[in-house]
């Protein structure tokens, strides 16, 4: 199926915690639920959000949002939730802030959605020490289609 939208962001990630929000549950016309993420998984799901861990405690990590016709490509470490979305727009929400950084629309409100999310790398070695070693980049990408 094909990729119908892209956004890519540079995101702040807050004691290891990436959220993502309904734009309506944000500004408190829609239900907002921070999502709970279960032992052995990186992501959890809710109503109106999305929840990620990091490998890292405090950074920038590169976030993308896309919008597909269908289920993408599945990899081998990603992560299958559904999410409902009273706006249809949804984007990174920085809880210590309240910064609300640019969304994606995906169209359609009142809508559940299928989403796949990966994080690059899956895992960071034992002995990796985010103090003295040189940095690693991560990536979150969240791969969004109709439910």
């Amino acid at each position: 199926m094909p990729l119908r939208d892209e956004l890519k962001l540079v995101v702040l990630i807050w004691n290891s915690t990436l959220l993502l929000a309904d734009i309506d549950a944000i500004r408190g016309s829609g239900p907002f639920e921070e999502a709970f993420v279960a032992p052995g998984s990186f992501a959890g799901a809710a109503d109106g959000s999305l929840t990620a861990l990091s490998n890292f405690n405090t950074r920038h990590s590169d976030v993308v949002l896309q919008r597909w016709d269908g289920a993408p490509p599945r990899s081998a470490d990603a992560v299958d939730l559904s999410v409902r979305l009273v706006s249809g727009k949804i984007g990174p929400f920085v809880l210590v802030s309240g910064d609300v950084l640019p969304h994606i629309d995906l169209g359609e409100e009142n809508a559940t959605w299928h989403v796949r999310i990966t994080r690059t790398p899956a895992d960071v070695p034992d002995d990796y020490d985010e103090e003295e070693d040189d940095p690693m980049d991560e990536t979150f990408t969240f791969q969004f289609w109709p439910g």
